[in-house]
């Protein structure tokens, strides 16, 4: 028989007595579904929550067909009033006799204090769609005109009645879940506890791994997780059998609440993705997990939990509620297993070490680049004399600064005695390392040196700090370097521009090559030619400063640029142009 509210060839509308009838049938059908509940107590909740919606919807629909009720029988009795007067041959409706198939009603838009026919004795028709006393009194009356929230007809009452009313449909018959493809059940079988996500099922949109490589545990949390994963694996075994014997919609929907809801799962995937399913978590999750956490407490420490304290069981239960964030599992693990295991200590130490390790060979790398800038030109450092026993030992004396730069007024020197924070940079211990690699050394004893003098702090990130303040300060050494190369050679070239040529000494030649050579800038340029009078400078730097000593050393010039050059001749011109604008 075909069901009247369904009917394809008019629209959409709920009838008086087809009401009446779903409302004589729901009975027995909450029976149903109660029955559903015990049978599948992981979607108990769910269908608790469309049985609300339903009852709900259907007290709605109870007012309105109360309000229909009340109207057609005042409507019968206009029309029963007005048809029945005598001698009147043309009265109010217009008829030689009552019609009762003639359009003489309409229905007040006002859905407050309650809808009412218009029309008869009561006063003018309104206007809009037209009802026959047969439409009013009629069983498929659409009772949705009268409903509380306005006028619901076609694809608004559709939508009411099918999401609200009938809501409780898919759980009442589960035969109608449909088939899953072939395909999709050889998917989930492909798939590994690590990778399959059961939140998919009630959110497809969502397609990242639940556990991912930057996120795998360490420590406590890494004990925690090998001994919830066999249980964890079990579910999810139990789960892909399921699915392969009853490939149906409706036994993934429950298959994956049931996985979802395993404690030792949960644990296992450290809660991921659990704030979009949390909806479909039973109310007992948080007494199962409480329930496991200790076993596992008792595993990883080898002792019983006396109970789970109040801030864990807070996070718990607070979740429930919302909003979840990632760190929840993390905050109860912290208020649970509140102990450092020895496994979560020497995790701790190797990280540490690793990271360590890692900042070293960094710093060893950037520091040998440095010094072998700083031994570009004239060398920073002279490698160390060898020692009478350096045939069996390799031994050698401790390297020395170049004498070059061993002057107060050296830059270099200078950049050394800075004020520095001796936790940061020690520029003695800077030193020391330099003469320690150019004697061909490794660095242990100095990086040990390090961790010393970080003792009072105990601070990894000092040691980092450290590490990268060594850099930054031979940085500043480079520099330093680079600017006395240049003030040297300038005082050497202004020396040398009024020397006649003598063997081994600067001259007036000379003088034009090193002046061309910084008007270049090339700064390898500039440490070759600086290399070149490495001697000389060793014998005579001192003096040569002091004679430009109050009066810097200027370069040549003659070896201007040509823009210096044409600067110097614009000039006056535009002087003189100027003046003349101005006298006349």
């Amino acid at each position: 028989m075909k069901n009247k509210l369904f009917e394809e060839e008019k629209p959409f509308f709920l009838g008086y007595l087809i009401f009446g009838t779903f409302m004589k049938r729901w009975p027995d059908r909450l029976k149903v579904l109660q029955k559903r509940k015990e049978e599948n107590p992981v979607i108990a909740d769910e269908i608790d929550a469309a049985i609300k919606k339903t009852e709900a919807s259907m007290a709605e629909f109870k007012d309105a067909a109360e309000k229909y009720k009340a109207a057609a029988k005042k409507a019968k009795e206009q029309y029963d009033n007005q048809s029945g007067v005598k001698g009147k041959v043309k009265g109010f409706f217009g008829l030689e006799q009552a019609d009762p198939d003639k359009k003489i009603f309409d229905l007040s838009p006002i859905p407050s204090p309650m809808f009412v026919f218009t029309g008869g004795a009561e006063g003018p028709k309104i206007g809009g769609e037209k009802f026959s006393m047969n439409d009013i009194l009629s069983p498929d009356f659409n009772i949705g005109l009268f409903h509380k929230r306005g006028k619901l007809e076609g694809e608004l009452l559709k939508k009411k009645v099918l999401g609200e009313l009938f809501s409780f449909r898919e759980y009442y018959d589960p035969k109608s879940s449909s088939k899953i493809s072939n395909e999709e059940i050889e998917g989930i079988q492909d798939e590994t506890l690590d990778t399959f996500n059961p939140f998919e099922v009630f959110n497809p949109a969502q397609q990242e791994s639940l556990i991912k490589e930057n996120e795998e545990p360490s420590g406590t949390m890494l004990e925690i997780k090998n001994i919830c994963k066999p249980k964890a694996q079990k579910a999810f075994t139990k789960f892909q059998q399921s699915m392969k014997s009853n490939p149906t919609e409706e036994n993934l929907t429950r298959q994956s609440k049931l996985l979802i809801n395993n404690p030792y799962y949960a644990i296992y995937r450290n809660f991921g993705g659990y704030g979009d399913g949390q909806k479909q978590l039973i109310k007992r999750f948080p007494e199962i997990l409480e329930k496991v956490l200790g076993k596992v407490y008792e595993e990883v420490f080898e002792k019983p939990i006396d109970s789970l304290q109040p801030p864990a069981a807070k996070n718990l239960t607070d979740w429930l509620a919302g909003p979840y964030t990632t760190k929840t599992f993390s905050n109860v693990v912290e208020n649970v297993f509140t102990d450092i295991t020895k496994a979560d200590k020497v995790a701790n130490k190797e990280a540490e070490e690793k990271q360590i390790k890692t900042w070293k060979s960094g710093f060893d790398k950037a520091i040998r680049t440095r010094l072998k800038e700083l031994q570009k030109g004239i060398p920073l450092y002279m490698k160390g004399a060898k020692t009478e026993e350096y045939e069996l030992t390799s031994k050698r004396k401790p390297a020395e600064v170049d004498k070059v730069y061993s002057d107060t007024t050296s830059f270099v020197m200078k950049g050394y005695n800075k004020n520095l924070d001796p936790l940061v940079v020690n520029s003695d211990l800077l030193d020391e390392l330099f003469k320690v690699l150019v004697n061909g050394k490794k660095t242990e004893d100095w990086h040990s040196e390090i961790r010393r003098l970080q003792e009072a702090d105990d601070s990894s990130d000092t040691l980092q700090s450290s590490y990268l303040g060594f850099l930054s300060l031979a940085d500043e050494l480079i520099k330093a370097r680079d600017k006395e190369a240049r003030r040297d050679l300038t005082a050497l070239a202004n020396y040398a521009k009024t020397r006649e040529s003598k063997a081994n000494s600067p001259n007036t030649e000379n003088s034009a090559a090193i002046f061309g050579t910084l008007k270049k800038n090339k700064n390898d340029a500039i440490l070759r030619i600086y290399k070149f009078w490495h001697d000389w400078l060793d014998e005579n730097k001192k003096e040569l400063l002091i004679h430009f000593e109050g009066n810097p050393p200027k370069a040549d010039a003659a070896n201007e640029t040509l823009e210096e050059q044409i600067i110097k001749l614009i000039k006056p011109l535009l002087r003189e142009k100027f003046k003349r604008k101005q006298n006349g």
